[in-house]
């Protein structure tokens, strides 16, 4: 059976349903990917390269900028276990905090071919949900927009960052201080302190949507306004 991943047609075994199903996992990840950004920021898939059919740029109409670049690789080259080829997405983060904390979370790794300083390469195999990568491609986009775009768009500044309690006493954490040293080498400074019953896991589910907290996240406008009232 022939398969269609990318631009590249795929030889694939009818017995090899393991195989199919991975590859059509693959190709609807690459599709939800391309048409939230058709929808969300009017940018179409580029292919640049003949010799890489299956690499698509995003960019900016107006500045010409990259704001992510999805590419299909060997696993090897990103220090990855097994065999194959695995599809990624690459993106512009400026904040290092931002990014080295991403790096410590499952799915996220230094940047493979862009700068490591700048750029992150988020995994498309299923360890990282949509939802996050949804929220990476805003964050991409934001930073390299132009001046004129920036001042249009909110930028994503609040981040939820999970903290484990086994390496981290969160509710004594500031009883001594006001600033505390962060694993991936950063201070956080507290700025309020909220009753315990204010925001529960199950407030964030139902009153702002917030399910999972299983890597960093932006935060909703609703929880931004209530947190900052």
């Amino acid at each position: 059976m022939i398969m269609k991943i990318g631009e590249c047609p795929v030889q694939v075994d009818w017995e090899d349903n393991e195989t199919v199903e991975a590859l059509k996992k693959k190709e609807e990840m690459r599709k939800k990917i391309i048409d939230y950004i058709k929808k969300e920021y009017k940018a179409e898939p580029e292919h640049l390269w003949r010799s890489y059919p299956d690499y698509i740029v995003f960019r900016h109409s107006d500045n010409s900028k990259w704001f992510g670049i999805i590419m299909d690789v060997s696993r090897d080259k990103l220090g990855l276990d097994g065999d194959g080829r695995v599809d990624i997405l690459d993106v512009k983060v400026e904040d290092p905090f931002l990014r080295d904390t991403l790096i410590q979370q499952p799915g996220y790794l230094p940047a493979y071919h862009m700068n490591k300083g700048k750029w992150i390469t988020v995994l498309l195999d299923g360890t990282v949900s949509f939802e996050e990568i949804c929220l990476m491609v805003d964050e991409g986009y934001m930073v390299t927009a132009s001046k004129a775009k920036k001042e249009k768009i909110r930028p994503p500044k609040e981040w939820i960052i999970p903290a484990n309690p086994k390496y981290y006493d969160i509710e004594n954490a500031f009883d001594d201080a006001n600033e505390i040293d962060w694993k991936q080498g950063a201070g956080i400074k507290l700025l309020k302190r909220y009753k315990p019953e204010k925001f529960t896991f199950e407030v964030l589910k139902d009153e702002y949507g917030i399910y999972t907290i299983r890597g960093p996240r932006g935060i909703p406008n609703s929880l931004s306004a209530a947190l900052n009232k």
